[in-house]
């Protein structure tokens, strides 16, 4: 907007578009206290005897002309997805020909003619509840009738506007504003004047809310309603997802380097010092990555990795995918990071294929995790598994003469005779 002395920039850091910390800002304060001179000027005026007050009128329609144009500041600005509106300027005392404030006049007269032709029907106050403040923001965003005059168009903008949270938000704030606005014009006359130092500034900041609120709402549905918005929470973390896969794109290319010589050792260091500098936030899309490599050992490594936090996260299911797809790439020679998530799978694989592949992970168990507490069970596991499911007669006799000799009691338990009388 060209009239305003700080033009609108887009923000590089985007934060949750405050709201009831809005009216609270340095700049806003000094409007507020602005506009709470004039408004209260205006009211001691009106409370002049007969004469004297009449001409407070023309103070009164400049006082909400001004105010207005900074309401339709407010809301513009916050839809575009900016934190702080740009500073009151000169320039505003100059809006009066701005068309937005006839139309959005002449809009009030329609819905307020429309109550009274109703008798003051419930059902109408509802429907005006909603419909008022979309129909608000569609002139103050497009400043122009058109948008109003597609029944489609507004029909979809209205299923848009009415359900969502920041729609529950902005309609229990318009609520609570709405109640003070109508407690105040049933008792201006029936007050006294000192009422209005305090009621004025009280009414303004609720209704610096208000707008706010309207214009968050409009910013989080911006796109959808076809507004032209700056910034808000999704475009924000698509910023931030693209940001992320160009730095992962030059990390991968890096470490390609390493792979295609075959140095592994210095590949691995580089994934290890990625890991930990990112909190191994893009793990997944890591893996993925190296999945498409036609070298897949550090896809591999990698993988054993992500099956150890899958299991810790209680994702078992999406552990044991990621635990057969490494042992695919691997050629079924996969390592597990630690024991018990060896353990863990074990008890939680079903597909024979799940089953085959731990089979073989099993067999390297008492050298991958030394005096692991489990390592007995392990073997009679293995040992059950060749003689039983796989019939391998030679690897059963191997792995119960590990648990002889791993302790020797072992043949005292019923587990161990009943294997030894399958060979």
């Amino acid at each position: 907007m060209g009239h305003w002395n700080r033009k609108a920039k887009s923000v590089d850091h985007w934060e949750p578009l405050h709201i009831f910390r809005f009216p609270f800002y340095m700049e806003n304060i000094l409007v507020i206290v602005l506009f709470s001179f004039m408004f209260i000027l205006a009211c001691l005026w009106a409370k002049l005897p007969a004469g004297m007050g009449i001409r407070s009128v023309s103070f009164w329609i400049l006082s909400i002309t001004l105010f207005f144009n900074y309401a339709f500041v407010i809301v513009e600005h916050t839809s575009r997805g900016l934190q702080h509106i740009p500073k009151l300027s000169s320039n505003l005392a100059q809006q009066l020909h701005d068309v937005r404030l006839y139309l959005i006049a002449i809009l009030t007269i329609f819905y307020l003619s429309a109550y009274w032709e109703f008798d003051k029907d419930p059902a109408f106050l509802v429907f005006a509840f909603i419909t008022y403040p979309l129909a608000f923001s569609l002139l103050v965003i497009s400043r122009t009738w058109a948008s109003l005059l597609n029944p489609v168009r507004l029909f979809k903008s209205l299923i848009i506007f009415v359900f969502s949270i920041q729609s529950l938000h902005f309609f229990a704030i318009q609520l609570v504003v709405g109640s003070l606005l109508f407690y105040e014009l049933q008792v201006f006359f029936e007050v006294s004047g000192w009422h209005v130092f305090w009621a004025v500034p009280l009414t303004l900041i609720s209704l610096f809310v208000l707008f706010r609120a309207l214009g968050v709402l409009l910013n989080h549905h911006g796109e959808r309603l076809g507004i032209p918005v700056l910034q808000n929470a999704e475009s924000h973390q698509a910023a931030v997802a693209e940001g992320k896969r160009r730095e992962l794109d030059d990390f991968v290319a890096k470490l390609y380097r390493h792979v295609r010589v075959h140095n592994y050792k210095k590949a691995w260091a580089e994934v290890e010092e990625h890991l930990q500098e990112t909190n191994y936030i893009n793990v997944d899309d890591l893996f993925v990555r190296l999945c498409e490599w036609d070298d897949k050992k550090v896809a591999s490594r990698l993988g054993s990795e992500l099956i150890g936090r899958l299991v810790k996260n209680n994702e078992f299911d999406r552990a044991l995918r990621v635990f057969r797809e490494c042992c695919e790439m691997s050629d079924g020679n996969l390592r597990l990071p630690n024991g018990s998530v060896t353990l863990i799978l074990v008890e939680r694989a079903r597909d024979p294929t799940l089953k085959r592949y731990m089979y073989n992970t099993l067999q390297y168990f008492d050298k991958d995790f030394p005096n692991h507490p489990s390592t007995l069970k392990v073997f009679l596991m293995v040992a059950e598994m060749a003689l039983k499911n796989y019939d391998d007669k030679e690897t059963g006799a191997l792995f119960l003469q590990k648990a002889r000799d791993y302790e020797s009691t072992v043949t005292e338990q019923e587990a161990y005779k009943s294997l030894s009388g399958l060979i």
